[in-house]
């Protein structure tokens, strides 16, 4: 999709870098994006010139981008348009009302399914004060029903008000008529409307609404026909489902809230019991994981992780024992064991691993590590360029404080400092070693880093300063998990979860210089197994 949106645009000048927002659980584009270009005139011809082309079979709508749109736009600038006729298009709207000042978003609003007009649109202008001269001119010839009108735009907002009367009716035998479901629910009281309809995602189900002329008929009528069984001829009786009329955001936030407490049951119910199965590098399969903790008492549920999209297996699982010794049998068993190279942890809930990690790193940040002085003797001679010891210094040895060894990251190379001599080994060859062996394996990372880095589109800070919290997380999240995970760390995503708590112009530096991202790699990684030791 960045390629179709880069081409799209490089005929209007120099495109410098093209992002496509994805959203966090599909991965699946949200269907808008951002263009950068080298200069404002390139960036003022595509405004003018791709503004309701088609991409993609859709007609694109091109905005200048607006730092922070929703916290800085007024939205008294707003406009809400309504019987539009059939076949206005968005370029017609936006010539109709351009007239009056600069517009910054214009649309006309379709069916998604069926793609006809809904016949409303909104016009949002940049001069809040533009407006009324709007409302004036457009509505002054309106005389009759159903002429295009213009009103001011209202949010609709959610009604919190207990004096609901409508009452939402599912379940319900497609034969029944609105004069039989008027006749199931006039005994409550005094209905003013019911209609029956075909649900659109779902047409093969019908659903219905019945409205009272007050609050109280509504609640006794939820309380009366809750779960009422009704018959139906030559089939299996249904129970009809009766509630009050919610809106999407309503019953999505109920629903959430259920999840929510049946997941909280769920753990408190298995508490101390349900374990976590890494598995490294190796292969297992739910039958194997089965089979090797059946050995230690009975299994309640056994699951290996998949990933979301892909349904790919991912490498670790869960066991739920059937009680809580032999859970830690197992876990004691693992530790020991050398044979099967399996990881085994009681399982942690997402906000119990953030909130250890976070207080793991309140712990480390700021904690100046106190090394103790050693005295290690040099001969001397040793490292003094071209000058000679005297025979009395020949005779002599020199205490020096050094500290203990320690990893210096210097620049975009590692260096260690000389180690204290092993028996048997000069000082100088063992060094050697261990400095050829580390900047062997450290340049392989860095180089492999440096080149996919290069690769990759570069991430603009004018790009994630446009983004919301939840936008900026996915992109970062994405582009540090991939890097990671190409140099084959295991704890990819543990160590990107960390890294998100990072601010904004450290999460930049990291996308884009190798050093500094295997600088915090090995500072994650020292963090984790401080954590596991304890």
């Amino acid at each position: 999709m960045k390629r179709d949106l880069e081409e799209e645009f490089k005929k209007y000048g120099k495109v410098r870098a093209t992002h496509v927002v994805l959203d966090k659980n599909t991965k699946q584009s949200r269907c808008y994006g951002y263009v950068d270009f080298s200069t404002a005139e390139e960036a003022e011809k595509a405004l003018e010139g791709a503004n309701f082309n088609i991409l993609k079979g859709k007609e694109m709508r091109v905005m200048r981008q607006q730092l922070r749109f929703k916290q800085t736009c007024n939205p008294k600038g707003n406009l809400f348009v309504k019987n539009l006729p059939d076949l206005m298009t968005n370029k017609e709207l936006l010539d109709k009302f351009s007239a009056y000042g600069n517009i910054l978003s214009c649309k006309v609003a379709f069916d998604k399914e069926t793609g006809k007009s809904l016949h409303y649109g909104y016009v949002h202008f940049s001069d809040p004060n533009v407006t009324q001269k709007v409302l004036a001119d457009m509505n002054k010839d309106v005389v009759e029903e159903g002429a295009m009108y213009v009103m001011e735009y209202e949010k609709r907002m959610k009604d919190t008000s207990s004096d609901w009367v409508t009452c939402y009716v599912a379940n319900f035998p497609t034969t029944l008529t609105e004069d039989g479901l008027r006749d199931l629910f006039g005994k409550y009281g005094t209905i003013n409307s019911v209609y029956i309809g075909y649900k659109r995602y779902n047409p093969q189900k019908i659903q219905g609404f019945v409205t009272f002329a007050n609050h109280d008929s509504a609640v006794k009528a939820v309380e009366g026909l809750k779960d009422q069984v009704i018959t139906v001829e030559g089939a299996e009786p249904m129970v009809l489902y009766v509630n009050r009329l919610q809106s999407r955001e309503e019953r999505a936030s109920i629903n959430q809230k259920i999840l929510e407490e049946k997941k909280k049951e769920e753990v408190e119910r298995t508490k101390g019991r349900f374990l976590y199965v890494g598995f490294g590098d190796q292969t297992i399969t739910l039958e194997r994981l089965r089979e090797i903790f059946q050995a230690y008492g009975n299994i309640e549920s056994c699951s290996i992780a998949r990933d979301k999209n892909t349904k790919e297996l991912k490498p670790f699982g869960f066991v739920c024992m059937d009680t809580t010794e032999n859970a830690q049998n197992a876990i004691r068993a693992f530790r020991e064991s050398h044979d099967l190279k399996l990881k085994v942890e009681l399982a942690q809930t997402r906000e119990e691993r953030a909130k250890m990690l976070k207080e793991r790193r309140k712990q480390t940040q700021g904690v100046v590590m106190q090394y103790p002085v050693v005295q290690y003797t040099m001969p001397i001679g040793m490292n003094m360029g071209n000058r000679m010891p005297s025979n009395k210094q020949q005779q002599q040895q020199q205490q020096i404080p050094m500290m203990p060894m320690m990893y210096q990251t210097m620049g975009n190379m590692m260096s260690f400092p000389r180690n204290t001599q092993m028996p048997g080994m000069p000082v100088q060859m063992m060094n050697q070693g261990y400095m050829s062996m580390a900047n062997t394996q450290f340049n392989e990372k860095y180089n492999k880093l440096a080149s996919l880095m290069q690769s990759m589109d570069p991430i603009k800070r004018e790009m994630i300063d446009a983004m919301t919290n939840e936008e900026r997380r996915n992109t970062f999240g994405e582009r540090i998990f991939y890097l990671i995970k190409t140099i084959g760390d295991p704890r990819c995503s543990k160590i990107t979860g960390m890294m998100l708590e990072l601010p904004v112009d450290d999460l930049m530096k990291i996308i884009s210089d190798p050093g500094e991202l295997l600088k915090k790699i090995d500072e994650a990684n020292d963090v984790l197994d401080q954590t596991n030791n304890n």
